[in-house]
């Protein structure tokens, strides 16, 4: 089920109803806003008329592309992807392909794709979905249309998890201030056996400790395999803003080491150590 963004719907429905989409589409925001879903719930509506994420039937005019196990999208992906967009669509007036979190393409495949878009087949409809648009190439973003999707109205996600997860008025109203108008993030936390769950703990964990026994919890953390410092780092940066935690020094190594953490192969175990250095141990 989409959360929010009714004025983006009506107006991506005029359009695909007057014919008058355009061609490439970057959609952007905070991580777990809607935005996967929306486009999902757009290529949805294209095919069979109906704007919900998930369909009945699986949809054949539409290709979702993700990270791969070398948590990047690369060349072979992108030859790949031609290859859809030049077919003709069968349901659909349009072949959509949309790549959740494009900030992981490769230069190859950003340059790839550019020259897709120099010189898009008619009925190709290209949707890149990233938080942050100045991640991919200047070049790349000139030929897309930027539309962004802010939190959603907090009455709205509680309304939702009474609906949907059958919670009391207090505890929506106590989740959805924690999920800070992001949907997704709501949804993750009514479970706790999630992979976000499971890192709030940790990260809760990791402030607590000090010294020797932060470095052989941190130890401990990466004997796990399915351990990722991206993960951790989100989770960490959400468990110490609703801690209230304030040390200037942390929170600036932090936001910088997520900005590098997308971009580079970093080892975690000298990453996580040097970012001990800057808590503050109350």
């Amino acid at each position: 089920m989409l959360i929010g963004h009714e004025e983006l719907k009506k107006e991506f429905c005029a359009w695909a109803d007057g014919g008058s989409l355009a061609q490439s589409y970057i959609f952007y925001g905070p991580a777990r806003v809607g935005k996967f879903a929306f486009a999902r719930a757009l290529s949805n509506y294209l095919e069979n008329g109906v704007f919900e994420k998930e369909s009945q039937a699986p949809l054949g005019d539409a290709l979702v592309v993700a990270t791969d196990e070398s948590n990047s999208i690369g060349i072979d992906r992108a030859r790949e992807i031609k290859k859809f967009l030049w077919q003709k669509p069968n349901r659909s007036a349009n072949r959509t392909l949309i790549i959740d979190r494009a900030e992981l393409l490769t230069d190859e495949a950003q340059n790839a794709l550019l020259k897709i878009t120099e010189e898009p087949p008619a009925s190709s409809l290209l949707i890149l979905v990233v938080e942050d648009p100045e991640s991919l190439r200047p070049t790349l973003q000139s030929r897309f249309r930027k539309i962004y999707f802010g939190p959603v109205s907090l009455k709205k996600i509680e309304k939702w998890l009474q609906t949907d997860f059958s919670m009391s008025k207090e505890e929506s109203v106590s989740m959805a201030e924690k999920s800070l108008g992001l949907p997704g993030l709501a949804a993750e936390l009514t479970d706790k056996d999630s992979a976000l769950s499971r890192g709030l703990g940790l990260a809760g964990k990791y402030l607590k400790l000090q010294g020797a026994a932060r470095g052989a919890f941190i130890k401990e953390m990466l004997e796990d395999e399915t351990f990722r410092l991206d993960n951790f780092l989100e989770a960490l940066a959400m468990f110490a803003s609703q801690s209230g935690y304030r040390q200037a020094g942390f929170w600036h190594y932090l936001l910088e080491l997520r900005r590098q953490v997308s971009s580079f192969n970093l080892n975690p175990r000298i990453q996580l150590s040097a970012l001990s250095r800057h808590i503050d141990n109350r």
